[in-house]
């Protein structure tokens, strides 16, 4: 019972990081759409500068979040 109870915690972890990782994802597209409908003569110089950090911070959330994932929450499998 207890291996069960493993094996549903890791399938919830794992479902959860995805669902992170698919989040923001998806709020990169719609950023990335947002900043293509202002337009790039429509946008203030600084509210770009804004939006490529903000854009630049999303993609090294997914990489800091990867990076954990891989190192303290992947499955470890070691050979008998």
């Amino acid at each position: 019972m207890d291996r069960l109870k493993k094996i549903i915690k890791h399938t919830i972890i794992n479902y959860q990081h995805q669902s992170i990782l698919i989040n923001i994802d998806i709020l990169k597209h719609i950023i990335e759409i947002h900043i293509k409908t202002l337009g790039p003569g429509n946008q203030p110089g600084k509210q770009t500068d804004i939006h490529d950090e903000f854009l630049q911070k999303l993609m090294l959330l997914h990489k800091t979040i990867d990076e954990h994932i891989e190192t303290y929450d992947k499955r470890h499998i070691h050979k008998l």
